[in-house]
């Protein structure tokens, strides 16, 4: 049984993998210790109620980052969606990278597909609200 302050995915898939009975803050109280310890004696792992809220969010928030539209983007992608962002078209987009204009519209393709939208303008707008590429109009004085 370890009784710590820290609650973090690591530390609990240490605890596990050496054979741990279970989780619980330092603060926990003596009946949740004695109740916790009742249960490994039957075989089973305790995890505190707020260490497997926090063990939840991060596993969340690695889901949320792995699935959005950033992460499936290549780096090529990312620097065609980056040009396109600023206006160019993808004849000079390709002379900027130094590819092919047919590699670039295939990029292009790629960029709309990943990101589900139906023109670059679409896929521009999504990738600002994503924070994927800088909002043209952040650093317009009104």
């Amino acid at each position: 049984m370890v009784l710590t302050a820290y609650t973090d995915v690591e530390l609990v898939a240490r605890v596990a993998s050496i054979g741990g009975c279970g989780i619980l803050p330092k603060e926990s109280s003596i009946s949740s210790v004695l109740g916790a310890l009742r249960r490994a004696g039957e075989g089973a792992m305790s995890v505190d109620g707020g260490v497997l809220s926090v063990l939840l969010e991060d596993v969340q928030g690695a889901r949320r980052a792995a699935s959005s539209p950033a992460a499936s983007l290549t780096e090529r992608e990312t620097e065609v969606l980056g040009c396109l962002s600023q206006g160019l078209d993808p004849q000079t987009i390709a002379r900027r990278l130094g590819i092919s204009v047919h590699t670039c519209r295939g990029h292009v393709k790629s960029i709309l597909g990943k990101l589900e939208a139906h023109s670059q303008l679409e896929a521009v707008v999504k990738a600002m609200r994503w924070g994927l590429v800088p909002d043209a109009e952040a650093g317009v004085d009104r």
